[in-house]
């Protein structure tokens, strides 16, 4: 997981990022960007998720990037 210096959001990479920082965060409320680079609207957005994430500091903020965390995204879960 990476954590942007200039601002408060955690960058998550895999499926195991996002428990840890899901678990991490205990009761805060927690804001997730799901996002590609080739997604422009994502693009647009970016900078507005990053400047909330340093005015509320209670908030846990996370980007899932669709490309880098493609196999994250799409696994099944285990039935049985």
């Amino acid at each position: 997981m990476e954590v942007l210096e200039e601002d408060l959001v955690k960058v998550i990479l895999s499926k195991e990022d996002f428990e840890v920082a899901l678990k991490e965060a205990g009761e805060r409320l927690v804001a997730v960007d799901f996002s590609a680079t080739w997604c422009r609207p994502c693009r647009s957005i970016k900078p507005l998720f990053r400047s909330l994430s340093t005015k509320h500091k209670d908030v846990v903020f996370l980007e899932v990037d669709a490309d880098e965390a493609c196999d994250f995204l799409f696994t099944k879960k285990d039935e049985g």
